[in-house]
């Protein structure tokens, strides 16, 4: 895993708590390392049991190609959730 993907994975999983603690909104990142995929989702108005969630990003790394620009993407998703709250 390269230094940009690391890296880009703490920037999300740092956004997810922020997003989480100073809003009202519930944000989930997961990494399967089994299968080298790291998932986030989010709550908006936060989780409820049946609440719908909202995918910023499903990524399995190590089969589908241009990973970067969609970690890329879904922190850009994240952080719009922040700003708009």
């Amino acid at each position: 895993m390269s230094s940009v993907v690391k890296k880009l994975i703490g920037e999300i999983a740092e956004l997810a708590f922020e997003i989480t603690n100073k809003t009202k909104h519930g944000v989930f990142v997961s990494y399967h390392g089994h299968v080298n995929c790291i998932e986030v989702n989010y709550h908006v108005n936060g989780y409820r049991s049946g609440s719908p969630q909202s995918n910023a990003i499903i990524l399995y790394m190590g089969a589908e190609k241009d990973h970067i620009s969609k970690l890329k993407q879904a922190k850009r998703k994240l952080k719009k959730l922040l700003e708009e709250s």
